[in-house]
């Protein structure tokens, strides 16, 4: 009875193997599936980081330059550079909100960005007098770390938080527009 349990594992654990296989992956003992994310038409690709979802960022070398990439339902898709020939993306968080370094125009000098909303949005245009340079963390409320070059020239980390309207500028302008609307259905009445 035990050599017939036996072989109906082994035979269970060849078919589950020969599935993984045939779908694009590869089967290890411990329960992982393999699979490879490619390249952006180079001959290497390098991971950073991966969210909850299952999305990875890195950067991969499309054959002349290294690109900021993201990896989503199957496909590297390539963020290019801020107008320079490098990228490189470090982190992700659950919302797909992307942080990383690139050049800029001429490779004139490396920035921050934040990838969000298919845009990538040089980090320094946002922070008068400082040059970010280095993103390398973003959390699931959008706050970004990273370093940065401050107005007297030294290196410094940073911490930038994203600030939301706040809810009483929005009542604010929503009472003002329904004050609006009441009056113009007052005025044709």
């Amino acid at each position: 009875m035990g050599r017939v349990i036996q072989m109906k594992k082994s035979v269970l654990t060849l078919v589950v193997s020969a599935f993984f296989v045939l779908a694009g992956g590869y089967a290890f003992a411990g329960g992982y599936t393999f699979t490879d994310l490619g390249t952006l038409g180079g001959n290497y690709s390098f991971p950073n980081a991966i969210n909850n979802s299952g999305q990875v960022v890195g950067y991969s070398s499309t054959g002349t330059a290294d690109h900021a990439f993201l990896y989503s339902n199957g496909k590297m898709q390539d963020f290019g550079p801020l107008g320079g020939t490098y990228s490189a993306a470090w982190d992700i968080n659950d919302s797909g909100q992307v942080v990383g370094q690139a050049y800029t125009a001429g490779d004139a000098a490396r920035h921050a960005f934040l990838y969000s909303n298919g845009r990538m949005q040089d980090l320094s245009n946002i922070v008068n007098g400082w040059t970010l340079g280095y993103a390398s963390g973003i959390n699931d409320n959008g706050q970004i770390v990273g370093y940065g070059i401050n107005p007297s020239g030294q290196k410094h980390a940073y911490l930038l938080t994203p600030t939301p309207i706040p809810a009483a500028a929005w009542l604010f302008v929503s009472g003002l527009v329904g004050m609006g609307v009441f009056r113009k259905r007052s005025l044709k009445a």
